[in-house]
């Protein structure tokens, strides 16, 4: 086993919605997860929507995993979230999602 798979690992999905209205009920659970030393995998799989206070909970909780020595990654196909993470110019700080590719 090498120092990677030591890492304590956890997964929270988020499904719906990350807005204005469920940010303060995400970002109690969201900072209760990083402990120490932990991964944390945020994933967005079911996210229909999100805004502009869901991505400063994002930006929150990934500076708050920096002080807490914890690493934070996004991951799921979710066109919702990756656009807004691109609009608000936040790609670089809060890692890319992957998103679908516009026809038109």
């Amino acid at each position: 086993m090498n120092a990677v798979d030591s890492i304590p690992w956890v997964r929270h999905v988020i499904q719906g919605e990350l807005s204005f209205h469920s940010a303060e009920r995400q970002e109690a659970r969201l900072l209760a997860l990083l402990k120490p030393g932990t991964h944390l995998e945020i994933a967005f799989c079911g996210v229909e929507r999100i805004d502009a206070a869901g991505v400063q909970l994002l930006i929150l909780v990934q500076r708050e995993a920096t002080l807490r020595g914890c690493r934070v990654s996004l991951v799921g196909d979710s066109p919702a979230a990756a656009d807004a993470i691109e609009f608000c110019n936040q790609a670089a700080q809060l890692g890319a999602l992957p998103s679908r590719p516009r026809h038109g």
